[in-house]
């Protein structure tokens, strides 16, 4: 979405995913299959695992076009996170990167955030996680690209998966006997099937399609700013959202690698 608003293409950009668990390595395989060159940050990682395919956060700041957050919140010790993107973040960020953050509030600390759009440290903002939430600060909602009610992970898929780890875990610890219970019968979305004719149309054009008819963010950003004082009612009646799995793409004129690409994401191909 801010390719398309700011005038860029995604391919070749660098981005830097701030925390590979589940979530930023889900963000880091899509990122490449669009294109993007992809430094991965994640200190607990690193040291199990060695160096060789994760960087500093100093490489990020000097390379990243992009920056996206989704480190746990730990207030202390060597891997703190509190306040993560503080002034002194900010100030030592080289390319005026776009931040995302989509992991916990207080990793951002907020009037460092507006001092940074204000100062034009960074070219974009986008925040789904806030400081004293649901009281989130208003100024830093009118200065971010795009703003959602935490909701980063509300997909039914997400709800549904996170149920059935769950009851798996507790059925073990208490030898219920349901260790392989599933969350089932997961609510649809009325139409499932995407049509895509790639005519004229380029392979990110695409892609971007295929993903923004699956979830379009700026309702939810336009819900937000229009009730900001309904931050929890918006996060509890929240629509239903599936993931790429659940859609099927029926493709006219669309090349073979686009099609790789759309199952490397998760689409099922007609």
């Amino acid at each position: 979405m801010l390719a398309e608003r700011k005038g860029f293409e995604l391919k070749g950009k660098t981005i830097g995913v701030v925390g590979v668990g589940q979530v930023g390595s889900k963000v880091a395989k899509a990122c490449d299959i669009f294109g993007m060159k992809v430094l991965l940050n994640d200190p607990p990682r690193a040291r199990v695992e060695g160096p060789e395919k994760f960087c500093s956060m100093e490489r990020i700041m000097q390379e990243a076009d992009i920056i996206t957050l989704h480190v746990p919140l730990n207030m202390q010790g060597e891997d703190a996170t509190f306040h993560l993107a503080d002034d002194r973040f900010f100030r030592s960020l080289k390319r005026k990167p776009i931040l995302i953050n989509s992991c916990r509030g207080e990793v951002l600390d907020t009037m460092a955030a507006k001092a940074a759009v204000r100062n034009e440290l960074i070219s974009g903002l986008v925040v789904d996680c806030w400081e004293n939430e649901p009281d989130i600060d208003l100024e830093l909602l009118n200065l971010t690209d795009l703003a959602t009610p935490h909701i980063a992970g509300y997909s039914k898929d997400g709800k549904a998966n996170g149920t059935t780890q769950s009851i798996q875990a507790i059925s073990r610890f208490l030898c219920l006997g349901i260790d392989d219970w599933k969350a089932m019968n997961v609510e649809v979305p009325e139409n499932t099937l995407i049509e895509l004719d790639g005519s004229a149309m380029s392979q990110e054009s695409l892609l971007s399609k295929a993903v923004l008819t699956t979830y379009d963010i700026r309702t939810d950003d336009a819900d937000l700013r229009k009730n900001t004082e309904l931050f929890e009612k918006l996060r509890g009646d929240y629509p239903v959202r599936r993931e790429y799995p659940v859609y099927t793409i029926k493709c006219l004129n669309v090349e073979h690698s686009m099609q790789e690409k759309l199952t490397s994401l998760g689409f099922n191909l007609n």
